[in-house]
């Protein structure tokens, strides 16, 4: 029985050593997941970019302060593929270079008045690896520069900037070589100026504040202005797309201005002309926005018919600039009534009306000139006064004269209150 006691008294004990034990042990494990965590939360964004074995840099929530610096260089990025940059506030400048290739990179600014990202003056910039996307979701930006020094500025990388603030957008001379797209972004002064686009430039559901200046720029992929709001209007000034553009839904508030603007697809230019068209009428400029309706007809006229396009340029465009130019009216009013009284002459068709003093059937002279286009004028704008009649074929030339000339006078109306009323 003492034996038994023992034994079992042994058993006993070894069984709440293992109680001891099993509980210490999961307590470290929790005790090293804490440090983990609390290393990974204490992460720098220097150390989110070093990681290298990754396939995504994601910086979220991050306060990048002044002159802040992320290597995007090869060696401290390996493998990455994607850079997201979610949620973040730049308080100062902020660089994004690449140092990859033996280029060196230029200096990093000091922070300014405004908060701005950066891209470095170098001759060679590729800000992760070639066919790399590099986003901006939900960031708050004083600026966007984007400026080539004295060396050409290429940009091999996918700039995306997605429900974006951004105060101040500066591009120019910059080749962009990827895709460059804001994303239902706000933007405010906007200049993009002497860059080269290779690939597709979107500005699609963005809100630009202030004026947009495009100048200079030459745009080899389409262009995308879908559902884009520009409040304060914008400025085309020799541009060249040679792709189409893409204006579903786009709203300019403010004046369009186009000047010396090369169109590869004659719709858009012809859509172009005619939102332009519409903001100077909105802007209370009745003669720009006729000029600008004008240019729409004529480049709409290209895509018709031979038959179609030579009716339109006789009897809508030479007449009256298609409703926008009342000196046109005036000009083919003085060649019907000078034609029509040339003619009158000719056939000798032009009589007085008394039965006394018929004018001779052979005379030919200055006299009778001036009284067959004195006629003319009379038939022309209906007058009738009665002391000449026409005689043989001109009266059914008379009859299409005082047609036009109904016609003419109504237009000349039409176009003057058109274009200052």
């Amino acid at each position: 029985m003492s034996r038994s006691a023992v034994s079992v008294t042994r058993r006993a004990g070894a069984g709440r050593a293992n109680d001891f034990f099993c509980p210490s042990l999961l307590s470290c494990i929790i005790i090293l997941c804490a440090v983990a965590c609390c290393q990974a939360a204490t992460e720098t964004p220097e150390d989110a970019v070093g990681a290298g074995d990754t396939n995504t840099i994601s910086l979220v929530g991050q306060t990048l302060t002044a002159c802040e610096f992320l290597d995007l260089s090869e060696e401290a990025v390996g493998t990455t593929s994607e850079l997201c940059v979610n949620s973040c506030t730049v308080l100062g400048k902020l660089a994004l270079q690449e140092i990859a290739r033996d280029v060196v990179a230029g200096d990093i600014l000091p922070a300014g008045l405004l908060a701005s990202m950066e891209l470095a003056e170098t001759q060679h910039i590729n800000l992760i690896a070639e066919g790399c996307d590099l986003v901006f979701e939900e960031c708050a930006f004083g600026s966007v520069s984007i400026i080539a020094g004295e060396l050409p500025l290429v940009i091999d990388a996918r700039l995306t900037f997605r429900r974006c603030t951004i105060d101040t957008l500066l591009m120019a001379g910059v080749t962009a070589a990827g895709r460059i797209a804001f994303e239902e972004c706000q933007i405010g002064r906007t200049l993009v100026q002497s860059c080269c686009f290779l690939e597709e430039v979107t500005y699609r559901g963005s809100c630009h504040m202030d004026l947009v200046q495009d100048v200079g720029n030459y745009y080899l992929r389409p262009v995308d202005l879908a559902f884009a709001e520009y409040k304060a209007g914008a400025y085309f000034a020799s541009t060249r797309f040679e792709d189409n553009i893409s204006l579903v839904g786009t709203a300019f508030r403010g004046p369009l201005q186009i000047e010396d603007v090369q169109f590869t697809v004659p719709s858009d230019a012809a859509h172009m002309s005619l939102l332009a068209s519409r903001t100077w009428m909105q802007a209370g400029d009745p003669e720009e926005s006729a000029e600008y309706y004008y240019r729409h007809k004529v480049l709409a006229r290209r895509s018709l018919c031979l038959p179609k396009r030579i009716l339109q340029c006789v009897f809508l465009d030479l007449t009256c600039g298609y409703g926008t130019k009342w000196k046109r009216v005036l000009y083919t009013w003085l060649v019907i009534i000078v034609s029509c009284g040339l003619i009158y002459w000719v056939l000798r068709g032009v009589s007085r009306n008394d039965g006394k003093h018929d004018e001779p059937r052979s005379k030919r002279d200055w006299r009778s000139l001036m009284t067959c286009l004195y006629f003319s004028v009379v038939t022309f704008t209906t007058l009738g006064y009665g002391d000449y009649r026409a005689r043989g074929f001109s009266r059914a030339l008379a009859s299409v004269e005082a047609l036009l000339g109904i016609t003419m006078l109504s237009l000349f109306v039409f176009v003057l209150a058109r274009v200052y009323f």
